[in-house]
């Protein structure tokens, strides 16, 4: 983290998170050591058992926290990314062109990744499907950008 004050702030996060009923699948804690000494580093974090309108869910957090929602299926997947107040950049990892597409044309980012990270629009990409809700200027009802890695 940049700071002790970013390194405390995303664990007080977790903390919360753990307090409303999140698990800690890995990570959340300070890493220290050999290394790490002068530092403020946090373990990469996965959490699940987390709601959507849960603070950590509504929260632009900028440190190494994530979080794993279990969906029944597509449309509720769509539904819960479309829910977001965020909206830079968005994944999809299938085998299946259609849903690809669909996924792109549905979803309301910036950035729609298919079969890649969510690293916006990094060099190691190819972009097609323009549109000016490009970078986290959302605007429902509009294609956003399409990330093919190459």
């Amino acid at each position: 983290m940049i700071n002790e004050e970013q390194m405390a702030s995303m664990l007080r996060a977790v903390d919360r998170a753990k307090q409303a009923g999140a698990a800690v699948l890995t990570g959340g804690v300070r890493v220290t050591g050999p290394g790490y000494d002068g530092g403020y580093f946090v373990a990469p974090t996965i959490l699940e058992h987390v709601g959507a309108s849960d603070d950590i869910s509504q929260t632009e957090l900028f440190g190494p926290i994530t979080i794993l929602y279990r969906v029944k299926d597509f449309e509720e997947a769509i539904a819960l990314a479309n829910d977001s107040p965020f909206g830079l950049t968005a994944a999809v990892h299938t085998r299946d062109i259609n849903r690809a597409m669909t996924f792109v044309g549905r979803i309301q980012s910036g950035v729609a990744v298919v079969n890649g990270g969510t690293y916006a629009a990094s060099r190691t990409c190819r972009l097609a499907a323009s549109s000016s809700r490009a970078m986290g200027g959302a605007r429902r009802g509009r294609r956003p950008l399409m990330c093919i890695p190459i």
